[in-house]
């Protein structure tokens, strides 16, 4: 469907639209326009066919020069220089027009070169004086939990920084320039030399300006640090803790290896310098693909074996597997019931030089939970939650239990508590059957029902034990920090509820448009909070809510009206059991930034964007059509405004009084930094633009992946091979250029740490294969396969190196023959694969099918060596046509006629199936 492309009639911003609109919709002036008027209108001349503004006309230089240095005195003692200070300008506007002008009019009057130098050298000053007021901010407003407010003191450090670096000979050779023409034309001696010694000072402070690319970097920022260290140092010395002591032994002990020395120490003295870091460090594991685990330093992968296999479990053998939805089925012995597993389960196995062991590690997996200090939580098959310790190699059983015991799946059920220190797991509670005759008789549905069905168990890893936190509730409603607010039900009094009643119907047949209950209830359910690092319980609200946010002591939920259209947005506070209707109508809530409350109002088509306090009392609209929130940064909101090919990207002041746009045609933001903006438009095209909206330029298309880290940017993109589509591995730098292409025909790829980056291709593999003969004497078969492999590699980004961590598809098989006199001995004897070095043929103009020819030929001098003829299944074995094999940067082969996997569309955090902490 074909594009086109013109200017807003009214504010000239770009706005696209297909052939079969009717009508197109400015989000950047919230104006409307008919396409069949649009085509080809220019942003200026429609400016002026619609009144648009015409330049203001040019201020006049001063009659008197003497006067013009009086009143530029004057006019910087009362300029008001905050603004200023975050501004991307270097001259002031105003200023700058009259001295220009001024210069024609009296340029060979020495004072208007003293005035001219003064209109750059004073504000360029000031930006200087804006960076050190910006390192002071740092340090007054660190905090280890809440950076934003130091975060954005160094956003406007680094932009102005690079700014003044970049302009740097520029404002020299302008300063410079004002100086010789003042000299030339006999300025005062005083003043002369007053400019030169200023000069003199401006660029030494110019040539050491400090570029950092993170916080860390600023000497403010590890001031602050230190403040604050040596005041949590303080807290520890009150309980006879000696904080940097245990931090530097910790330290030496998890670079020498020691993981569970530690992180015991750094657990001690959990707040204190980065010790979240190196404890998460130490507990961290990601899953690639699903196929290349890394758990504790090591690659692993998982293989899904049956029960029936000796490997898994002895007491299977002789069992046929079952499938997975019969995973575990119940046997009587002795009249009791117990559980035995007759299904599949996943085994664990490292991955030794680029392939799985011969043996599994840990066996009987159905479900992975977390890794804590060198050992792997897990629900075992049919057993319960088990814990395998990779130091000791011991596996432990926590808690035992049938697989109906727990509640596994969804978001809650194992979300890490307790600073990562533990998980909570929803574990079913037994039903007690009554027993007796006068039991026997009674109808099930005359049976009465337990209201409230599980407990929660927090699996704490510390002390590698379970326990329960909540001995019975409904269901679990959500989970923020330590605080679990689930579903509790009580019976009314003298009211009975049996199995007729519908129990669980009634109380999970909720349509949260419109919400039903019960005609005549006869129990009553609330919402209750666990804080587990108390162990409090306590009931806060009706269950019929939605928790969209918990800060502090506060719940921020809203509730469907009866009109089942919207909802009604409430604050509660714990502490004092108040509530506060913040707003009727709300569309959809976004976020809880620094106090404030956002959200949207209206419907789809409207969605005015609204702020508030917990109180209610500061209601904001700060503008329509917005449909998303991208996120906060250095002291400005920025949102995605509109839909479709014209969404816009603008961002926003703290207080809600300045808009910026900073583009259009807005897809996907990938980083948003101090001064830039890396995003994906609607065309797929890969842009960088500043955080003014200007200086907006494309970088790369047909992008289909991106990761954008702390020094460059690594992306795929689609290229079009004689038949075939691919994806290339390309990086280049944060401005766009010295482009690089990695790896050609990768199919997937993820972002590790700031030094790897692992991707996986698959590869054709040409193999010679040995078959052992039957007798002896006789020679071996030998013959060539041409098998398709998945590789999984690893690249070092400062060496630009790849490394093979993982092959899969391998080949692998062995023969089996009877030999001895009688031939009563069963002899097995593995086939030899030996991967053959492809030979590159090239095609060349005019000539056809030259590589066809000398592949045909490479073929029969292989066929010649052998010992028999190269069939398999009556057909003959030639290597793939297509051109050239390429080597790749990890030195594996890779055909260019492959089909590539198209991998999927996004940013580093959201792109895979991948889980790191």
């Amino acid at each position: 469907m074909a594009k086109f492309t013109v200017s807003c009639p009214c504010c000239g911003n770009t706005l696209a639209y297909t052939e079969k609109d009717k009508s197109v919709e400015c989000f950047a002036c919230d104006n409307s326009f008919d396409t069949a008027k649009l085509g080809g209108t220019s942003s200026a001349s429609a400016q002026s066919n619609m009144g648009g503004f015409s330049p203001l006309a040019a201020i006049g230089g001063f009659d008197n020069p003497e006067s013009g240095v009086v009143f530029i005195e004057n006019f910087f003692e009362t300029y008001d220089w905050t603004e200023y200070y975050e501004s991307n300008e270097l001259f002031i506007s105003e200023i700058a027009e009259i001295v220009k002008n001024n210069k024609v009019k009296n340029g060979a009057n020495a004072q208007s070169w003293y005035l001219d130098f003064k209109s750059l050298a004073v504000p360029v000053q000031k930006k200087l004086e804006g960076l050190e007021v910006r390192q002071s901010e740092i340090i007054e407003k660190y905090n280890p939990e809440d950076n934003v407010d130091a975060y954005a003191a160094f956003d406007t450090y680094c932009r102005i920084a690079k700014l003044l670096v970049a302009e740097k000979e520029d404002i020299v050779k302008y300063l410079e320039s004002a100086v010789s023409y003042a000299e030339k034309f006999n300025l005062d001696a005083d003043k002369l030399g007053e400019i030169k010694a200023e000069l003199a000072v401006l660029k030494g402070a110019l040539e050491n300006i400090l570029i950092v690319k993170e916080i860390r970097e600023l000497p403010a920022f590890t001031k602050a640090m230190a403040a604050y260290d040596a005041s949590v140092a303080a807290k520890y010395a009150s309980v006879g803790i000696d904080a940097k002591n245990v931090y530097d032994s910790a330290v030496v002990n998890f670079n020498m290896g020691n993981r569970s020395a530690a992180l015991m120490a750094f657990e001690n003295i959990r707040d204190y310098a980065d010790s979240r870091e190196y404890i998460a460090k130490i507990n961290e594991y990601f899953s690639f693909e699903s196929e290349l685990f890394y758990f504790f330093g090591n690659y692993y992968i998982y293989k899904r074996e049956s029960a029936q296999s000796p490997a898994l479990d002895a007491k299977a053998k002789g069992k046929k597997p079952g499938c997975l939805s019969g995973l575990f089925k119940k046997r009587k012995k002795g009249g009791s019931e117990e559980p035995e597993f007759t299904g599949a389960a996943l085994s664990l196995y490292e991955v030794v030089n680029g392939v799985p062991a011969e043996k599994p590690i840990i066996r009987g997996i159905s479900q992975f939970i977390d890794c804590y200090n060198n050992r792997y939580y897990y629900f075992k098959a049919g057993r319960g939650i088990y814990c395998y310790d990779f130091s000791t190699k011991s596996e432990t059983c926590i808690d035992s239990g049938k697989p109906s015991d727990y509640k596994i799946g969804g978001d809650y059920e194992y979300s890490s508590v307790l600073g990562g220190t533990g998980v909570v797991v929803k574990k079913k509670l037994a039903y007690e059957q009554k027993k007796g005759c006068l039991n026997k008789n009674k109808k099930k549905t005359d049976e009465e029902v337990r209201l409230n069905n599980y407990r929660l168990i927090l699996v704490d890893f510390k002390s590698n034990s379970v326990r329960t936190v909540i001995n019975e509730m409904v269901d679990i409603a959500d989970h923020y920090g330590d605080k679990v607010f689930y579903i509790f039900a009580e019976r009314l009094p003298g009211k009975a509820v049996k199995k007729g009643d519908g129990f669980l119907a009634k109380l999970f047949k909720k349509d949260k448009k419109k919400p039903t209950t019960p005609e005549e209830p006869n129990f009553t359910t609330c919402l209750k909070v666990c804080d587990l690092a108390t162990g409090a319980n306590t009931t806060v609200l009706n269950e019929d809510c939605e928790i969209h946010a918990v800060k502090g002591d506060r719940i921020i939920y809203s509730i469907w009206t009866p009109n089942a259209l919207n909802r009604d947005l409430y604050v509660y506070e714990m502490s004092t059991q108040t509530e506060v209707l913040i707003e009727n109508n709300v569309y959809n809530f976004f976020a809880v930034e620094q106090d404030m409350i956002y959200y949207t109002v209206g419907n789809e088509d409207f969605c005015s964007l609204v702020r508030n306090n917990y109180n209610g009392t500061e209601r904001l609209e700060v503008m329509h059509q917005v449909s998303n929130i991208i996120g906060f940064r250095a002291g400005w909101m920025y949102v995605k405004k509109g839909y479709g090919l014209n969404a816009i990207l603008m961002k926003i002041s703290s207080d809600g009084k300045r808009k910026v746009i900073v583009c259009t045609q807005y897809k996907k933001a990938y980083e948003i930094t101090a001064s830039h903006i890396h995003y994906l438009d609607t065309y797929d095209t890969l842009r960088v633009v500043r955080t003014d909206g200007k200086d907006n330029h494309k970088i790369a298309d047909n992008i289909n992946w991106v990761i954008v880290n702390e020094s460059y940017i690594y992306y795929c993109r689609e290229e079009e091979t004689k038949s075939k589509a691919t994806l290339s591995l390309y990086r280049m730098d944060k401005e766009g250029n010295n482009i690089k292409k990695i790896v050609f025909a990768v199919d997937n790829a993820i972002d590790y740490d700031e030094n790897t980056l692992y991707y996986s291709r698959k590869d054709t593999v040409r193999y010679k294969v040995t078959v052992p003969p039957e007798k002896k004497r006789d020679e071996p078969e030998v013959h060539f396969e041409t098998r398709s492999v998945t590789r999984y590699f690893a690249f070092n980004k400062e060496t630009e190196e790849s490394k093979v961590v993982l092959t899969l598809g391998l080949p692998k098989g062995s023969k089996s023959f009877k030999r001895g006199c009688l031939k009563k001995k069963e002899v097995k004897e593995d086939i030899i694969y030996e991967e053959v070095a492809a030979k590159c043929a090239y095609k060349r103009k005019g000539l056809q099918a030259v590589g066809a020819v000398e592949e045909e030929q490479y073929n029969e001098v292989e066929q010649q060596n052998a010992s028999k003829s190269v069939t398999i299944g009556g057909k003959k074995i030639n290597v793939p046509q297509g051109g050239c094999f390429q080597k790749s940067g990890s030195g594996c082969l890779q055909s260019k006629g492959k089909k590539a996997k198209s991998a999927p569309q996004g940013g580093c955090l959201s792109l895979f199936n991948n889980k790191k902490r």
